[in-house]
């Protein structure tokens, strides 16, 4: 997903410092953005969601990524996206040919190291009833707040792990300060993998994915998977979760319990 946080200082340096550092050689762009004038690089663009879902970001960011996209898909080198969903997206948006777009999947070597109990997941260690896993940021796309909402009123406890910032305020703007609903923020790889490993599942209720790798993470570490039908999600999936309509939480509610 494209990145908000410092995002002026960011463009202004990939454009330009970026750019100029980076001349004679190949460039890897793998960040969702790239420098306009660079031919000699490879873009990785992970989604369409500024297109699909641009209510979820201010005008000008929706308005730059629109011109990006369209520049560096006609002129960088090469270009690499994470699913086949998302290089029919691409394609469809971008109104270039689905062969421009190489579909490269995300790995889940990173899901297998150790863990140990970390600081930030004592929330978790302190835990003594099975909970379910959530993934996701506060953008409506991940449809986090009725899927979390509907599991903690069937008496399931909720475990939202990236719904980051001021929890207070968070929680009650998103619909997420019921009981029931843990919120752990962001954590650290290690963290997550401690977290995921003690999950009774791990449910990704999201509307629309490039991929989505918290999935496969969850499969990799034996944490069983109760998914959205959306978009790329049974691509990245397969046949190791359970599907649900993501606009009907209490199918997942139903698949859990």
């Amino acid at each position: 997903e494209p990145a908000k946080d410092g995002a002026p200082e960011r463009v202004v340096f990939e454009q330009f410092d970026l750019a100029r550092r980076s001349r004679g050689r190949l460039l890897l762009s793998l960040a969702a953005s790239g420098p306009l004038v660079v031919r000699e690089q490879l873009v990785a663009m992970p989604d369409a969601i500024t297109a699909r879902f641009p209510a979820s970001y201010t005008r000008a960011f929706v308005a730059w990524y629109a011109v990006m996209y369209r520049v560096l898909v006609r002129r960088a080198r090469h270009i690499v996206t994470v699913s086949e969903f998302s290089k029919r997206e691409l394609a469809e948006v971008l109104g270039m040919p689905a062969a421009r777009f190489e579909v490269v999947y995300p790995g889940h070597e990173h899901a297998l190291d150790p863990d140990s109990a970390p600081e930030g997941a004592a929330l978790v260690a302190a835990m003594t009833e099975p909970f379910v896993l959530c993934v996701g940021s506060l953008t409506p796309s991940k449809n986090l707040a009725p899927m979390a909402g509907a599991l903690a009123e069937a008496g399931i406890p909720v475990v939202v792990v990236g719904a980051t910032g001021a929890k207070r305020v968070y929680a009650e703007a998103t619909g997420l300060s019921v009981p029931g609903v843990h919120l752990a923020g962001r954590l650290s790889d290690a963290e997550l993998r401690y977290v995921t490993r003690r999950a009774r599942a791990l449910v990704f209720p999201s509307l629309y994915e490039g991929f989505g790798l918290p999935v496969i993470e969850a499969q990799a570490v034996g944490c069983p998977v109760v998914a959205s039908d959306r978009a790329s999600i049974p691509e990245a999936g397969g046949e190791g979760a359970l599907y649900f309509d993501a606009l009907d939480p209490s199918a997942a509610v139903r698949l859990i319990s």
